[in-house]
């Protein structure tokens, strides 16, 4: 989905309900719904005009009513993480770096025995150790921590000999990270700009409070 279709599903629901989002929620919004392809989230607004009913303290569909109307929650999400790891070792396999865009997923593809491991699971192994993962994808959801983007084959022996950039440049691409888009998907430049703007507001917000403190200093 691009920004300007985006905007325009979230454009009518405005209209709808006679609201005007600030530009920070944009933001916010896109980070976690841009990740959706254009007919997924068209069904998904269609859904909550169906349902959604504003109130006066909740004047327009917060991020809870479009993951409802998506159908991505609680057990849902993790078939959902399960069955993108399992599209990424067919597509991509060993090999290749890659990157789900959810630190959740990296930790419990980690707590599984690392990216190299699963890519390894016969279809016996997935039989015994999917609902393993599944809970393991559960539990990192909920506790929050790093990133740790799973590493390839490439890239682990890449690391491992220690070759500098010229070098590296000639090796190729090879352990450059696929980025694998599903449902769980957070596009990190949307985060950065949200976080960017967070930081200028601060900035904006301090600027202000000195200017007040250096007016009372003069009175």
């Amino acid at each position: 989905m691009t920004t300007a279709e985006f905007m325009y599903q979230i454009g009518l629901l405005q209209k709808l309900y006679g609201y005007e989002m600030p530009k920070d929620l944009y933001a916010m919004y896109w980070a976690m719904f841009g990740k959706y392809d254009t007919e997924q989230f068209k069904g998904a607004v269609q859904g909550i005009v169906k349902k959604f009913v504003p109130t006066a303290s909740v004047k327009f569909p917060l991020p809870a009513h479009f993951l409802e109307a998506i159908g991505e929650t609680g057990a849902n999400r993790s078939r959902l993480a399960v069955n993108a790891v399992k599209r990424a070792i067919g597509t991509h396999g060993a090999y290749a770096s890659v990157d789900f865009g959810d630190g959740a997923l990296h930790r419990a593809i980690r707590a599984m025995g690392g990216w190299i491991e699963v890519c390894g699971w016969s279809n016996e192994t997935w039989g015994y150790r999917e609902k393993a993962f599944l809970q393991a994808y559960e539990a990192e959801s909920t506790v929050g921590g790093d990133y740790c983007r799973p590493v390839g084959i490439h890239e682990a022996n890449n690391a491992m000999i220690a070759i500098d950039a010229e070098q590296r440049r000639g090796i190729g691409n090879s352990d450059k990270p696929k980025a694998i888009p599903w449902a769980g998907y957070v596009r990190q430049d949307a985060i950065e700009a949200m976080q960017q703007k967070e930081i200028e507001n601060s900035v904006d917000v301090a600027g202000e409070l000195n200017s007040i403190v250096d007016s009372i200093g003069n009175i």
